[in-house]
């Protein structure tokens, strides 16, 4: 089950952003952390199993987060489209792939397509 969660913070000061950063990269059901503009500072993907499980890690971990100021969780119904190729646009796909040891591109003169395989 996948969860998005934005989390607001009274302050927004350096030393808690890297501190709040260190917690989040520590924690497995997380997947991916985003800094955000907009209402809120951070944009949390979640994968648990149940809704249970969140709520056990949403009361254990998040809201006991210290300088929270908003918190709000929304849940995925269903995922309609995922994928990881960047072939529109392929001079972002070559610069992820030469910051990225973990990606090989496959470049397809014939086709002018360019796809990014994560592994």
């Amino acid at each position: 089950m996948s969860v998005y969660s934005y989390i607001s913070f009274q302050r927004q000061d350096q030393a808690w952003l890297k501190e709040f950063e260190t917690q989040i990269s520590q924690r497995s059901e997380i997947m991916e952390c985003y800094l955000m503009t907009g209402e809120s500072d951070y944009m949390l993907r979640i994968v648990v199993h149940d809704i249970r499980e969140f709520r056990d890690f949403m009361i254990g971990f998040l809201t006991a987060l210290p300088n929270v100021s908003n918190l709000r969780s929304r849940f995925a119904l269903s995922q309609i489209k995922y994928t990881t190729a960047l072939s529109h646009c392929p001079d972002l796909a070559i610069r992820t792939l030469r910051r990225t040891k973990k990606c090989h591109a496959i470049i397809l003169h014939k086709l002018c397509f360019y796809e990014l395989y994560i592994l």
